[in-house]
């Protein structure tokens, strides 16, 4: 016997925002703006998996019921 089974799962998703991210630097500098940045982290739970499988039975012959 061949039997088969896929499987799909879909556990949703994550999102995180960092927050502002700007460069350190040492001194004070009044007439330049420093660039800033944000950033978004996402990711996705999900999963796919597929089998197969086979069946067979050794060592005795078929043998019709009475």
């Amino acid at each position: 016997m061949l039997r088969a089974e896929y499987l799909y799962m879909d556990l949703g998703t994550m999102q995180t925002k960092l927050g502002s991210i700007s460069p350190q630097v040492p001194f004070t500098i009044d007439a330049v703006i420093l660039p800033t940045a944000t950033a978004t982290v996402r990711t996705d739970f999900t999963d796919q998996i597929f089998r197969v499988g086979v069946s067979y039975k050794f060592g005795e012959s078929y043998a019709p019921l009475k």
